[in-house]
């Protein structure tokens, strides 16, 4: 749930600074719109989106595990994939002793 506000509130954060900041990488990206700067505008759109992907390890995951501490500890008991049964349990014994 966290996650999806955090992406919510960045998109607004987004949207506002395109739509009304005097400065910044939203208002250099209207700027270069406005003269056809292409490379302009892909730069911003990159710096906005590297922004974005850094943010998940910045700030959710210190604020995931200090609200919540005991998901952390659900996911060292959570098994680490599927279990595979042993096929030389029932090989060794072959019915005859060896003595």
């Amino acid at each position: 749930m966290l996650r999806m506000v955090l992406g919510w509130a960045w998109t607004y954060v987004i949207v506002a600074e395109l739509i009304g900041a005097s400065s910044g990488i939203g208002h250099m990206i209207t700027d270069s719109q406005a003269l056809l700067a292409t490379d302009q505008i892909i730069f911003g759109i990159i710096v906005i989106g590297l922004i974005g992907l850094s943010e998940r390890p910045a700030v959710q995951v210190p604020i995931n595990r200090r609200l919540f501490p005991w998901a952390q500890l659900a996911m060292s008991m959570r098994p680490q994939g599927p279990r595979r049964v042993s096929s030389t349990a029932g090989s060794s014994t072959s019915g005859a002793s060896t003595a």
